[in-house]
């Protein structure tokens, strides 16, 4: 029997099949269609149509058409949405793109090819839309010049109005939007609720990258008939975005009658680190006056920078603040708003901290300014430099433990450096040679040492002693020169600044003695449950050398009926006018009183504390060393706020022990010769008042409101946004619309009670006593009362009132300012007066930031107001 691996292997005749090889579609789909519907789905086999009825939707890769109906033909790949006949309140179709939707009523789109007809579409770009009688959308695969999705328009409207008939916009015949990038259209003339107008623009390009790019700034504002300036343009210019994080804008007003002004606007912020903003204006007001031939030109400049510093910029080091310089009081002679009108002070203040980490010091460089507009007077300093350190206890033990604190590890240790160069000026020799010639430089250096403990358990002792040294490379002297007249001299006092190094010092030390006193009563019954009062004592003594003397200069009149002029070459320095005083030796005096109550309320059975002074202080001293007069004033002031902090009543007093001759104290004590403590010499109180209507409302009915239904019936026949939806149902104009959704459906209504809610009442009584001869003056120094907030009428009407009031001492009217806003949907409508200036303005334009310039003014500027009176 042979093996049967050595027979040979018989192999099968049949071949076996191959595979068969599909070959794929070039213009097949690169993603899967999915397509449905909520209602139903009906599919035509004739016209081979599928029918989508109901929230139906065709997707592919990110693109997605929504509509009520669709037809899909299956075979074209092409998707036509309508709006359904049927369905009541049917929503127009929607497309959307990637991020961009579009609305449409009737729209044809082929899946292969990505090109579409629309008809009546809406299209969103940034803060436009585009309403297009008949568009044609090409996608970004079959655009070979730009790569990106273009709309073509046929008759369609420009506007910023999300209404569905735009109650304005720019009507062009051919308009080409490339996606993300530019729309550009030729001839359009502006409409105005469906009606042309003679305004045309020959042809528009608008950039539609987002982000930031350089353009045209159209004018802002608007001036038609001033009788000073002529017709005029505000706010026209260019717009500069540098980089990412610098952003520059110059604009510029020009008015007929020669008036202009320049502005320059820029902004910069880099995240984590700083940002800032820098506006620098130049104005010339030219104006007629009626005793002049010639026309009067008043130029001026206003400077304004602000820097802040990330707080994780860095971790010691900062700089950062503002400045504020203001020339000619340019921002009252320019503008009409209330802050440029009221405002005459106006601040700067910049720096450069370092904290100095591992010491005690901390350094600072900086600039300051300070300005009056009504005087003209200008402040400066620069450098200011501070060299600060922190108190330090140079005799603490490092390694105490838990040993008790010796009385010499309680010495503290101060030192203070300043260094600044100050002048004195006026805002219209600023920055001139004049002003760099008054400059005053000085070094300022203060050491302090000090000491406490607690004695006698519940006394705190206090020890200190201060050395005060100045350095300055400028003083003055003064000398009277007599000037000839018609028939004798006239002494005058000059002033005389003088170079060169001087210095001064001076020194002082003090110990005292302060504790706290409590006295407390309790009730069981009534409406005042306990009374606290809180008083607290101290009494010390003060040393002081003789330095007047030391420093002091005096100079005589030839006239000997004039007092002789006292001054010191340090006066008018660069840390102001040095305070040196005759021998000290006093003893000091001080009471600090806060009384409280505890009041029970009887409406949630709880005890509220109240405080019916916040302070009440008296001090005064007597100095040992004084040849007369040694009791010093006796001053008296208090805090009280009532009503929740809605009042403060404030008080300050200054009664003297001696008695008065004339208009000055004599070595007589009013005890002896009257049994009198003091004389009143003069004194203030001052009652200042701020509420709310609404704070009023509540203290009244103790916060309870009506229910917010019976509240609604109440007022709801008088709520202009029911008005209006009556009106709109029965009205097809292009104007109203039921379906508008910017109209308020199921919101609350605004009630009557709470429409003066946010008005402010603000109310200032100050009254001053002078006493004189043992008789007291009183006088209402002053007395006024303003109104200020926001009325709101309607959703769409409101009422804001700046600064509206009296003033019963003047007997006039203060600065106020009432406007009138109606909201018109897409346009806004203003109606301003100032009355104490004589201004007014009434304004109506569109609200939007892309086309402001849409607007119309009219009314009457401070120029017109104060300057054409006269």
């Amino acid at each position: 029997m042979s093996d049967t691996l050595d027979q040979p292997i018989i192999r099968d005749t049949i071949k076996p099949t191959q595979p068969k090889k599909y070959e794929v579609a070039k213009n097949g789909f690169d993603s899967e269609i999915i397509y449905g519907s909520i209602d139903s789905n009906r599919y035509d086999n004739k016209m081979k149509e599928m029918h989508l009825y109901g929230d139906a939707f065709v997707t592919y890769e990110n693109k997605e058409l929504k509509a009520d109906y669709i037809i899909l033909q299956m075979e074209t790949n092409i998707a036509e949405a309508r709006i359904s006949k049927v369905k009541k309140n049917s929503i127009k179709p929607t497309f959307k793109d990637g991020d961009k939707i579009y609305k449409y009523n009737t729209l044809k789109y082929n899946f292969e090819t990505e090109k579409g007809y629309v008809e009546n579409a809406i299209t969103q770009e940034g803060e436009f839309q585009i309403h297009g009688e008949r568009t044609k959308f090409v996608s970004a695969k079959n655009d070979s010049l730009f790569g990106n999705d273009v709309i073509y328009n046929a008759n369609s409207i420009i506007t910023t109005c999300d209404h569905d008939h735009p109650h304005f916009g720019f009507r062009a015949k051919k308009l080409k939007v490339v996606s993300e990038k530019v729309a550009v259209f030729g001839p359009s003339n502006l409409e105005l609720g469906g009606v042309p107008t003679p305004i045309w623009i020959p042809f528009g390009v608008y950039p539609l990258v987002e982000g930031t790019s350089s353009g045209f700034i159209f004018p802002q504002n608007y001036e038609f008939n001033s009788r000073q300036l002529g017709f005029g343009l505000q706010g026209f210019g260019w717009y500069f975005p540098i980089n990412d994080y610098v952003h520059m804008k110059l604009t510029a007003d020009y008015y007929t009658r020669g008036s202009f002004g320049l502005y320059l606007n820029t902004t910069y912020n880099k995240k984590y680190k700083y940002s800032g903003r820098l506006d620098i204006s130049y104005n010339n007001r030219i104006t007629e006056v009626t005793d002049s031939p010639d026309p009067i030109s008043a130029k001026g400049y206003a400077i304004r920078f602000n820097h802040s510093q990330d707080s994780k910029a860095h971790p010691f080091i900062n700089v950062g603040g503002s400045i504020n310089i203001i020339a000619n009081d340019n921002q009252r002679r320019i503008n009409n708003d209330v802050s440029s009108v009221l405002t005459s002070t106006y601040t700067s203040n910049f720096f450069y901290r370092h904290s100095m980490p591992r010491s005690p010091f901390s350094f600072k460089l900086g600039l300051s300014h300070n300005q009056n507009t009504n005087s003209g007077v200008v402040n400066i300093t620069l450098p200011d430099v501070q060299l600060n350190m922190n108190t330090i206890y140079p005799f603490e033990r490092k390694n105490r433990g838990g040993n008790e604190e010796a009385w010499y590890e309680k010495i503290a240790f101060d030192y203070d450096a300043k260094m600044k160069s100050f002048v004195q000026t006026t805002d219209s020799t600023m920055f001139s040679q004049e002003m760099y010639d008054d400059i005053k430089t000085g070094l300022n250096q203060q050491v302090s040492t000090g000491f406490s403990s607690r004695v006698f358990k519940h006394f705190n002792f206090v020890v200190n002693a201060n050395y005060d040294e100045t350095w300055v490379l400028n003083t003055i002297d003064r000398d009277i020169i007599q000037i000839p007249t018609v028939d004798s001299f006239k002494d005058t006092l000059i002033t005389n600044t003088n170079a060169g190094f001087e210095s001064f010092r001076t020194y002082g030390a003090s110990v005292g003695l302060n504790t706290q006193l409590f006295a407390t009563a309790t009730f069981k019954k009534g409406k005042i449950r306990g009374i606290r009062h809180t008083l607290k004592p101290s009494i010390g003594f003060r040393y002081a050398p003789n330095t007047r003397d030391i420093y002091r200069d005096t100079i005589y009149y030839t006239d000997l009926e004039r007092a002789p002029e006292i001054y010191t070459r340090f006066d008018q320095g660069p840390f102001n006018s040095p305070s040196f005083s005759d021998l000290q030796s006093q003893l000091t005096y001080a009471f600090n009183s806060v009384l409280e109550l505890k009041l029970w309320s009887k409406k949630d059975s709880t005890e509220k504390k109240v405080r019916l002074f916040d302070n009440l202080n008296v001090s005064g001293n007597y100095n040992f060393a004084a040849d007369s007069l040694k009791w010093s004033r006796i001053n008296i002031n208090s805090t009280t706020r009532l009503f929740k902090g809605a009042t403060t009543l404030t008080t300050r007093w200054s009664f003297d022990p001696y008695m008065e001759d004339g208009n000055s104290s004599v070595n007589k004590l009013l005890w002896k010769e009257n049994k009198k403590i003091a004389r009143l010499e003069s004194g203030q109180i001052r009652l200042s008042n701020r509420l709310t209507v609404k704070k009023i409302r509540e203290a009244i009915f103790g916060g309870k409101s009506k229910d917010k239904t019976q509240e609604s019936k109440a007022f709801g026949p008088f709520d202009e946004s029911q008005l209006e939806t009556k009106l709109e149902s029965n009205n097809d104009s292009p104007f109203t619309n039921a379906n508008d959704p910017q109209k308020r459906v199921g919101t609350e209504l605004i009630t009557f009670e709470s429409i003066l809610d946010n008005i402010t009442i603000d109310h200032n009584i100050v009254y001053t006593f002078t006493g004189n001869n043992n008789i007291v003056n009183a006088k209402l120094q002053t007395h006024s009362l303003g109104i200020s907030g926001t009325i709101p009428l309607t959703d769409k009407w409101k009422i804001s009132v700046g600064n509206f009031g009296y003033d019963f001492v003047q007997n006039g009217p203060t600065y106020a300012r009432v406007t009138f806003t109606r909201s018109l949907h897409c346009w806004d409508m203003n109606f301003s007066w100032s009355p104490s200036i004589d201004t007014y303005s009434f304004s109506i334009g569109v609200r939007s930031s892309a086309l402001s310039f849409l607007k119309y003014n009219y009314g009457q500027n401070n120029v017109d107001g104060l300057i054409g009176r006269f």
